[in-house]
C-alpha cells in the first residue's frame, strides 16, 4: 500500500502573520532586481514636466496593489488545491499516476535503447 501522509503533522511551526509580514518586506525590500525595474521602466510611465515624485509614489501604489491582490489569489488558490491534494484518495491516486508515467518513460527508454 502506498503512504498518503508525506509530512509529520506534529511537528508543524507556527509562524505569527507579523512575522511572516516582515520577512516578506525585508525579501521584497533587500532584492535589487525590483529596484532596477523601476529605474529602468518608470521613467517612461511619467509624464515630462509632471511631479516625479508623486507619479512615481502612484505609480509605485498601483504595482503594489496589484501585486497584492494576485498574490491574495493565488495563496487562497494554492491553500485550497492543499487540502484538497492532502485527502487519502487523491494522494493515493496521485501515486499511482506518477508509477504509470514512471514505468511508461522506463519502456521508451528501453525501446529506444534496443529499437
Amino acid at each position: 500500500m502506498a503512504r498518503t501522509e508525506t509530512r509529520s503533522t506534529t511537528a508543524r511551526q507556527v509562524h505569527s502573520l507579523g512575522k511572516t509580514f516582515t520577512a516578506g518586506m525585508l525579501s521584497a525590500a533587500l532584492n535589487p532586481k525590483l529596484g532596477l525595474l523601476f529605474l529602468a521602466m518608470m521613467p517612461s510611465f511619467i509624464p515630462q514636466g509632471s511631479n516625479t515624485f508623486v507619479w512615481g509614489m502612484g505609480l509605485g501604489a498601483i504595482f503594489a496593489s496589484v501585486g497584492f491582490i494576485y498574490m491574495l489569489i493565488l495563496s487562497t488558490a494554492a491553500s485550497k488545491a492543499m487540502h484538497w491534494f492532502k485527502r487519502p484518495e487523491i494522494a493515493l491516486r496521485l501515486e499511482w499516476v506518477a508509477c504509470a508515467a514512471l514505468f511508461i518513460m522506463g519502456v521508451g527508454v528501453l525501446v529506444h535503447a534496443f529499437f
